[in-house]
């Protein structure tokens, strides 16, 4: 898939609008800068929109750290695939991966060699067990742990003298290294300027042997504008004069608004050329495949017109493409894939289960980029309620690029246990109800759950939002239906 963005650079500042569908009154609404309206605005828009549609998936940025955790959303989809239908003798999933290992697999090794491993809830009767992550440790484990480790006799919040003595200790000696290593640096930089300069670099975060890193580059905002260098080139516009002088500057006072030089045109209709040859190769493995892994070829081909089963909507199973996860949440709001292995690099890429940590936004922008890679790939992605506002700008963004993302909210209710008022969602839904093509759902009973899950399934460019309760439901309230949930959407 290539994700392409058409802008209209006349037209966007002329008038910046955008319509927006409504989930709960299912109008339209029209957003624009100007004070005035324009009752021609939404015309104009729409002829606009006719005129610039391109094939293919446009991803939205905007609010920081969403680039890099939608690449890895795309790699790991990927490396996903890859596991599951790569044959030795014929490659179908290798479209984004220039080196030997995706980005987001690297990454991850990196993660698993350079972290120190520690077993959860050690000496309790949780040992081991994501339950020691969750909840409380009871009266009686307390008192057995304190035990084991002969602290029966001491307060709750004791501190051995001997451990104030050994920080202070481990202080003063960390600030004469600290002094002492200065000294050298001073010297070094003054015996040796020329590598004291690339070894600085170094420890400002450049590129270290063995780490994967991202490499700095330094632009100079408004290049040859009046406002060059300053803040004032990243909002508003640059007024006629202004770009008159640019044009000049780089000698293109001669040519129109969009000029294309005939050397684009040129190396564009050769790289046009080169993945037409490219696709008929693909095609003939298609072929191959087909012919020699019938049974898998019908899986990726589901896969690639969508991932629904025919008559999915009947039974409601767990589709060949749903892959997703919980932030850390699993065992909590039980959105776990039972019998699908976990996702993991080299030892099951196949699996489709994503563990992703305490990780809510990096977890959304991740499950956008698994959604817009194209390939069937249905993601999901659970946590809490009142944690929805970690990925907010995640969640407003799937909406924006028509990424069809099953967002699944447990605890949607002050009811949720021992955590208190930290834990306890009182304005989220309001903000989540408020978000243009956002489908929110917070069904009553088993019934409706039901209906949620098949509305947001069958709505794959529509993100949709379940909030579920942590109390149990009853499974079948009189007056709800599955079917009830996608009338009262319509």
């Amino acid at each position: 898939m290539v994700a392409l963005t058409a802008n209209s650079t006349s037209f966007s500042l002329a008038c910046t609008a955008r319509i927006d569908q409504c989930d709960a009154q299912h109008s339209f609404r029209v957003q624009t800068q100007h004070r005035t309206f324009d009752p021609n605005i939404r015309h104009m828009h729409r002829e606009r929109e006719r005129e610039v549609k391109l094939v293919g998936d446009e991803k939205e940025g905007g609010p920081l750290g969403q680039g890099v955790a939608n690449a890895v959303g795309l790699a790991l989809a990927e490396a996903h695939l890859a596991a599951r239908f790569n044959k030795p003798d014929a490659i179908l999933v290798d479209h984004r991966t220039e080196n030997e290992k995706p980005t987001f697999i690297r990454v991850c090794n990196l993660v698993e060699k350079n972290f120190v491993k520690t077993l959860i809830g050690k000496l309790s009767g949780k040992e081991g067990t994501s339950k020691a992550h969750h909840g409380t440790f009871d009266e009686d484990d307390t008192k057995k742990m304190r035990q084991k480790v002969n602290w029966s006799d001491r307060g709750p919040f004791h501190v051995l003298p001997m451990v104030y003595r050994e920080m202070q200790i481990q202080t003063d000696h960390g600030e004469r290294l600290e002094e002492e290593w200065y000294s050298k640096l001073n010297y070094y930089q003054s015996k040796y300027p020329e590598e004291s300069v690339e070894f600085k670099i170094l420890l400002n975060g450049g590129l270290l042997p063995g780490w994967e890193s991202s490499l700095p580059v330094k632009t100079l905002i408004g290049k040859l504008s009046g406002k060059e260098g300053t803040s004032k080139a990243h909002h508003g516009t640059f007024d006629e004069d202004d770009t008159k002088k640019m044009r000049q500057k780089v000698n293109w006072s001669d040519r129109g608004p969009f000029h294309v030089l005939p050397m684009v045109y040129r190396e564009m209709q050769i790289q046009t050329d080169h993945g037409e040859r490219l696709e008929e190769e693909w095609y003939s493995k298609l072929n191959y495949y087909q012919s020699k892994y019938p049974e898998e070829s019908v899986e990726f081909k589901i896969l690639l017109n969508g991932g629904l089963l025919p008559g999915w909507e009947s039974s409601l199973p767990v589709l060949p493409g749903l892959i997703g996860g919980s932030a850390d949440l699993a065992t909590s709001n039980k959105a776990y894939l039972h019998n699908f292995e976990d996702f993991s690099q080299p030892n099951s890429p196949w699996g489709r289960n994503i563990r992703y940590g305490v990780r809510e936004h990096s977890m959304a922008g991740i499950s956008n980029g698994l959604a817009l890679h194209g390939s069937g790939l249905i993601p999901f992605a659970a946590t809490f309620l009142i944690f929805s506002d970690y990925m907010k700008n995640s969640i407003r963004l799937s909406a924006l690029s028509k990424a069809g993302v099953i967002y699944i909210m447990t605890h949607d209710s002050i009811g949720l246990g021992e955590d208190g008022p930290t834990h306890q969602p009182v304005e989220q839904l309001a903000g989540l109800r408020a978000v243009p093509r956002l489908l929110v759902f917070r069904p009553a009973d088993g019934n409706e759950t039901a209906g949620a899950y098949k509305m947001a399934v069958a709505n794959r460019d529509v993100p949709s939002l379940i909030a579920l309760s942590r109390q149990k439901v009853a499974a079948h309230l009189e007056g709800t239906s599955a079917s009830g949930v996608e009338s009262h959407s319509e």
